[in-house]
């Protein structure tokens, strides 16, 4: 039986809300740590294991937890699909895969590993992410990286 949920819960399977830099990079990386940051946050990995588990043994509960998970890739691949609209990213960018690449390690990290992500881990896998779908950086008033003090050489 799964434990009743607690409002702190049900927030927690709200999709969050869209970063608003307009910056791809920095929004990925911001997604990223939010979905890893309630991955580590109790009583959520215990209550999203029981979850699963069930899930898989009763289709409304496999209905809903489909639900959930697209309501979390939803503002990730709202992101990605808004740079691919400036040309940040190709057309023929696979979204789907992308935001697959980008959840997949917390969890694989959360629950199979066992292993705690260090601070610099989020903001390499974005980077290997964007490198494979063919990142074209903007130019922002020079910064490569806004807010990071990075710049293009000029």
């Amino acid at each position: 039986m799964l434990p009743r949920p607690t409002p702190r819960d049900e927030l927690a399977s709200r999709p969050f809300p869209l970063p608003a830099t307009g910056h791809l990079r920095s929004d990925l990386i911001e997604l990223v740590r939010r979905a890893e940051t309630l991955l580590y946050e109790q009583p959520f990995p215990r209550l999203m294991a029981a979850f699963i588990d069930a899930a898989e043994r009763d289709p409304a509960l496999q209905s809903m937890h489909a639900n959930i998970t697209e309501s979390r890739r939803r503002p990730v691949r709202h992101v990605l699909l808004e740079a691919r609209l400036r040309g940040e990213i190709p057309s023929s960018a696979d979204v789907d895969l992308a935001v697959d690449l980008l959840a997949a390690p917390a969890f694989y990290r959360r629950f199979i590993a066992h292993q705690p992500t260090a601070e610099s881990y989020v903001a390499a896998l974005v980077d290997h992410v964007l490198a494979a779908l063919g990142w074209r950086r903007r130019r922002t008033h020079g910064a490569a990286y806004p807010g990071t003090g990075i710049y293009f050489r000029n």
